[in-house]
């Protein structure tokens, strides 16, 4: 879409996404997708995957010995893959 529109050459043509936003709407788009295309067996597979995501996640910023950015790093990476193995899924592969 912005590619497009900047190629047309469109004065009200929107910015690139930053990558806060693109990853906030690429989580919207795959949390409004998915019950519409997954089998519910597969999403319970996904949501089992999602809920370890999280428990690692937590258990990893709670640790001791890290700082404030490794904290900021493993959230972010969580939350990345979790985003990740919803788009897979979205984009019909399985896991593994």
């Amino acid at each position: 879409m912005y590619d497009k529109a900047r190629e047309a050459a469109l004065l009200w043509a929107p910015s690139q996404p930053r990558p806060r936003e693109a990853d906030r709407q690429m989580r919207d788009y795959a949390k409004d997708t998915l019950p519409q295309v997954l089998p519910l067996g597969i999403r319970d597979r996904l949501d089992h995957v999602a809920v370890s995501l999280r428990v690692t996640g937590r258990r990893l910023e709670a640790a001791p010995g890290f700082d404030e950015a490794t904290r900021q790093d493993v959230l972010y990476n969580t939350a990345r893959a979790g985003m990740a193995v919803r788009c897979e899924l979205v984009a019909g592969r399985s896991l593994r």
